[in-house]
């Protein structure tokens, strides 16, 4: 997956281990180092670390928060929180908690497009990116598994047999491994809050995130005064349910732009045999599913689909030594970082389909869902309790932005989760999988803005996603 600035970013939740950008940015370089300003902390339960500073324009913090917030005098882990600093300091607007992707870490894309993607926010807020514990460094990073012959580490199914042993035996024993969920996640939140001093604050959620901003807003409704849930992945639905439909409907939407552009056409006028072909040979490889996942989870995003035509005419064609090197090469980058510890303690927990698991297994082609159903069976954890999966009831003022085939929920399952909020508000955008993605600053930036700017108090016009248009497909 690319991040906001379109370096190598690692595999976020639901489904889809491979080459994803989604960033807001519209994939612009990294900025020039901003001021560094100071951030005041304030301290709850705990003194509050000394702040790193960095040259960015935000502030590094570590917050204590306990390890088990079921003996909240016991242990304790350090957040990390990034802080950027509102550039008008007589501004009195609420800061903007930030949440993340599920094992994605926010202080790290801070100065890399996140900051600057909610720049105009920023002019009167505080905007305030608090990591998942487990989502940086290297504590929740599986170790490669034995190679098989003639074939290298990287090339194994991420849920591989082998690659969820040697993770499960590097982490076993780990105290915490169970209470890696939303409600855990939740709770940081707030202990941030407090920690930095903060009366009421808005939330913003990506994807997974969302789910967090759910609980939060379950538990401490009274905190926020508004809040987004950007591609929402409902608490009340099991995530996994929706690779299946979304991925085929990517595809389907990726093939019919392709015939409707001359260009592409011209080029590749075989191209939806040459998706069968492809589709149909890569899972009988010895490398396993990876590589198809890889290309399918590229037709979710209009801009990684741009050079999609090409590869699987040349997969179709022949081995296509450039295509598998590109995707090799991609593999070895998210497994060097990717806490997959991370990701299974919370799929396990909360996203896996229980009783629907054959189901929606049946309907992933590419068969990551079958084999990660299969390491969740022997993978330890915690699933939080039922209420947890009922649908969220507030009267928090909530704009919620999605896919007409999004693949965290489907359509009708993000609208029955939005039922229980008394001031919510969608916005679908047309043959997308995602609403939020490179065109952030044509449509999804300005209706965020506009939206916690009013505190949800004003009208969303959302007329801009029906405009939004696929950039053009890449030549060879």
């Amino acid at each position: 997956m690319a991040d906001r600035t379109g370096r190598a970013r690692l595999p976020r939740c639901r489904r889809w281990p491979a080459g994803l950008a989604r960033r807001r940015t519209g994939g612009a370089a990294i900025r020039g180092a901003g001021v560094a300003l100071a951030l005041a902390l304030g301290t709850w339960g705990g003194a509050v670390a000394q702040p790193q500073a960095s040259d960015a324009g935000f502030r590094i913090v570590s917050v204590p928060a306990p390890l088990n917030y079921r003996q909240p005098e016991g242990a304790t882990a350090p957040l990390r929180v990034a802080v950027a600093a509102a550039l008008d300091r007589t501004a009195a607007a609420e800061p903007i908690f930030v949440i993340e992707a599920l094992g994605e870490s926010g202080v790290e894309a801070a100065p890399l497009g996140l900051i600057e993607s909610l720049k105009d926010l920023r002019r009167t807020h505080d905007l305030v990116f608090v990591d998942q514990r487990g989502a940086y460094g290297t504590t929740l990073v599986c170790p490669p598994p034995a190679g098989r012959p003639g074939l290298p580490s990287e090339a194994i199914g991420l849920f591989a047999p082998e690659r969820v042993d040697a993770c499960r035996q590097a982490f076993a024993g780990r105290a915490d491994l169970a209470d890696l969920n939303s409600r855990t996640f939740a709770a940081d939140v707030e202990t941030t809050r407090r920690a930095l001093g903060y009366g009421r604050i808005e939330l913003i959620g990506y994807f997974y995130g969302t789910r967090i901003v759910e609980d939060y807003l379950r538990r401490w409704p009274a905190r926020v005064t508004a809040a987004v849930l950007a591609d929402p992945s409902p608490v009340d639905y099991p995530a996994a349910e929706a690779l299946g439909p979304a991925g085929a409907a990517a595809i389907r939407s990726t093939l019919a732009a392709c015939r409707q552009e001359r260009a592409c056409h011209e080029r590749y006028p075989d191209l939806d045999a040459d998706w069968v072909r492809v589709a149909a040979q890569l899972p009988g490889e010895t490398a396993g599913n990876g590589l198809l996942s890889w290309l399918m989870s590229r037709t979710l995003r209009w801009r990684t689909a741009i050079d999609w035509p090409s590869d699987v005419r040349a997969l179709a064609s022949g081995p296509a030594p450039a295509v598998r090197a590109r995707y090799l090469a991609y593999r070895r980058a998210v497994l060097a970082g990717y806490p997959l510890g991370l990701r299974l303690a919370v799929d396990c927990a909360e996203n896996m389909p229980r009783g629907r698991a054959a189901r929606a297994a049946a309907l992933d082609p590419a068969g990551d869902l079958k084999a990660e159903l299969a390491a969740c069976r022997t993978w330890p954890g915690r699933r939080p309790p039922a209420a947890f999966f009922k649908p969220v009831r507030a009267a928090t003022p909530v704009l919620a932005m999605t896919g007409a085939f999004d693949v965290e929920a489907p359509l009708d399952a993000t609208r029955r989760s939005l039922a229980g909020f008394a001031h919510a508000r969608l916005v679908v955008f047309p043959d997308r999988a995602r609403a939020t993605d490179f065109d952030w600053e044509d449509c999804a930036g300005p209706l965020v803005t506009a939206f916690l700017e009013s505190r949800g108090r004003a009208p969303v016009d959302a007329a801009c996603a029906s405009r939004l248009r696929r950039p053009a497909f890449a030549a060879p």
